[in-house]
């Protein structure tokens, strides 16, 4: 006998979840294809950190190196990974990392409760499946990839704690955060929102003070446990505990100097972007940096460079194409935050939070993590006048709340047909540019264009 039950829900998922899934299949294909093309290295020289510490069999002091101020996590792991002496495994780490952060992003993405309807949970999770900078940031030799993973991880377990509250979650949250810690300091970001989330939700539950604040001690015991190793040691080396790489080069950051007056931060004239697709010292703003590295690569990294020759032309067009999906961004930040503005408007202080669900204390927790990370890259970018601080991918371990942010924008114009349709044009069009991108970039360093 068939069991028709069994054979409806199979209807369903392969309905429901088939698209989802191939976006999966073809973001960790994509990854692999550009991997064996894509150098390992960018920018930044995380190899001889490693090798200092094969070499030596100790950790190096901030210092020591541009790189060293990091903390050591992913340094220890590569360690084990180059005794082989092989640099394509050591940024084989770096695809693994990336394509089980593609894979974590899967699990949060299909969950309706934060991604009701199918249509924005699809759009959402393939910007994180196609996105070039996330993909090319994922695959070099770098703790950027495994600051992704972590990022999404803390999102993933902060949801499960806020669904079930058990104790086995929060301390499982508690450590994500303490490993990412170990990896990156821009981290700390997340401890503020995610106590303030710990807290109103025993409040929510009824809790007694003592127990809330219980609850809150554990959690960011083994939050400092794991992840304040870095900081121990500036303080005891340098004095500072946030000693970092900036505060080493001076020479750096004069030639990287450019901030003269505000529109050096808040120009947004994109033709600037459209006359000069990638980057030049004195055509720039911070803002204008940060929408240019998240969507395009602006500034040249690795073997990647066609953006500086033929393919020239591709950047404009994404840019422009680009615009409209960020506006449907900020519009569902925006609509976010009118939730939690209502919210104040008919309860006072504490109450307020109380008043909304479960599922939207976790998105405005995901919102105050992005733009807490938004604020840390302008404030050290602003600090100490640099602009290479103002790159996008320094805030991708929260690229979780952008899918939210563009998911929510998605809903609010889902009755606007006609700004809808021309959302899904535009961002279908701009899906392609990627694809495009990328084919070029692999025929021009196998010199095929």
């Amino acid at each position: 006998m068939i069991d028709k039950k069994r054979v409806l829900l199979k209807i369903k998922w392969w309905s429901e979840d088939l698209t989802l899934f191939l976006l999966l299949i073809s973001g960790i294909l994509l990854r692999i294809i550009v991997f064996f093309f894509q150098s390992p290295f960018n920018n930044d020289d995380h190899l001889s950190v490693i090798q200092y510490i094969v070499t030596t069999g100790m950790l190096p002091t901030s210092d020591l190196m541009l790189q060293s101020y990091h903390p050591p996590l992913y340094y220890l792991i590569g360690t084990g990974i180059f005794y082989f002496e092989s640099i394509k495994l050591l940024q084989a780490l770096s695809l693994v990392f990336s394509i089980l952060t593609l894979g974590v992003f899967f699990i949060l993405l299909k969950k309706q409760s934060l991604f009701p309807q199918k249509f924005a949970q699809r759009f959402a999770f393939s910007l994180v499946c196609f996105l070039p900078q996330f993909i090319i940031f994922g695959n070099f030799i770098s703790n950027d990839s495994l600051s992704y993973l972590l990022g999404a991880l803390t999102f993933l377990f902060a949801l499960k704690y806020t669904e079930q509250r058990k104790t086995l979650s929060l301390i499982t949250l508690a450590c994500i955060l303490g490993i990412g810690l170990l990896t990156k300091s821009t981290f700390l970001v997340f401890i503020i929102p995610l106590s303030l989330l710990i807290i109103i939700l025993g409040l929510k539950d009824k809790l007694s003070q003592d127990k809330i604040w219980v609850i809150l001690i554990i959690f960011l015991f083994i939050v400092t446990m794991l992840g304040g190793y870095k900081f121990a040691e500036n303080s005891y080396y340098q004095g500072n505990p946030f000693y970092n790489n900036l505060d080493l080069t001076d020479s750096l950051n004069h030639s990287q100097s450019f901030i003269k007056e505000i529109s050096s931060i808040i120009n947004l004239d994109i033709t600037t972007l459209i006359n000069q697709p990638t980057f030049l010292p004195q055509n720039h703003s911070a803002s204008l940096i940060y929408y240019a590295t998240f969507w395009y690569s602006y500034i040249p990294e690795s073997n990647f460079k066609g953006n500086e020759g033929s393919l020239k032309w591709l950047g404009p067009f994404i840019y422009i194409t680009a615009i409209l999906p960020t506006l449907i961004v900020i519009l569902g930040a925006g609509s976010l935050y009118i939730t939690l503005w209502l919210a104040f408007r008919k309860r006072k202080g504490i109450s307020a939070f109380l008043s909304l669900d479960t599922y939207t204390l976790f998105k405005i927790c995901a919102t105050m993590i992005f733009f807490f990370s938004l604020l840390l890259v302008f404030i050290v970018g602003i600090k100490y006048d640099t602009w290479s601080v103002f790159q996008a991918r320094l805030t991708f371990a929260s690229l979780f709340a952008i899918t939210l942010f563009f998911s929510e924008g998605l809903l609010c114009i889902k009755n606007h047909k006609l700004l809808l349709y021309a959302t899904f044009f535009t961002y279908i069009l701009l899906l392609v540019l990627f694809l495009t991108y990328f084919i070029c970039e692999i025929f021009l360093v196998n010199d095929l264009l």
